[in-house]
């Protein structure tokens, strides 16, 4: 969510490589692809706790 609103903020230009909000969004969704995003958490533990 941060990551996203800072690209937005700072238009094409956060996805290049000189800024590094482009490094940081790139890397969350990496993250997020890889241990999986807020619903699959919330899912998860939703199944724990019943």
């Amino acid at each position: 969510f941060v990551s996203q609103n800072a690209v937005q903020l700072h238009g094409g230009i956060g996805m290049t490589e000189e800024y590094a909000v482009g490094h940081y969004f790139r890397r969350c969704m990496v993250i997020e692809h890889t241990f999986g995003d807020t619903a699959h958490h919330l899912s998860r533990l939703a199944e724990q706790v019943a």
